[in-house]
């Protein structure tokens, strides 16, 4: 899909739901095991692509961005991953390496919603990310060379 002529639209038919930004919490801490990625999340392809690097930055600087999550019927306080799936797969990396506990506390956004509130949420953040320009990528590793920062 476009982002010029049909984001527009793409944009209204999200907004299309008034009470979708009410549906959103408080942000919570879950223990990472009761996190379970959604099927409403819309991020199909490429699921583990740069996964471990990912995880060795989630590692390195803790997790940047809460998850969006929603709340399982069964089992009984565990959450379905909406937004951040890749996160929630880079960490469960940690702990397969041993670097985290399986019960780390998450930061984690809670989402009150059926599942079409769960996949336009997903939608929304992810339709919404902007790639850095490769201006901006020279910009910060020139600014990191002149740092002394081993950008390797």
């Amino acid at each position: 899909m476009e982002r010029g002529g049909g984001w527009t639209g793409v944009m209204r038919q999200i907004r299309r739901v008034p009470r979708l930004q009410e549906t959103l919490m408080s942000i919570i801490q879950i223990p990472l095991s009761k996190l379970h990625l959604s099927p409403a999340n819309v991020r199909k392809s490429d699921s583990q692509l740069f996964i471990d690097e990912l995880a060795a930055n989630i590692g390195e600087r803790g997790l940047l961005q809460n998850l969006i999550v929603a709340p399982l019927a069964k089992p009984k306080g565990h959450y379905s991953v909406t937004g951040g799936g890749r996160r929630l797969r880079a960490m469960n990396r940690l702990v397969a390496l041993g670097q985290w506990t399986k019960d780390a506390p998450v930061d984690c956004r809670s989402l009150q919603g059926d599942a079409a509130d769960q996949s336009e949420v997903s939608f929304a953040e992810n339709f919404m990310q902007l790639k850095m320009t490769v201006t901006d990528e020279i910009r910060a590793f020139k600014h990191f060379i002149n740092e002394g920062s081993d950008v390797d």
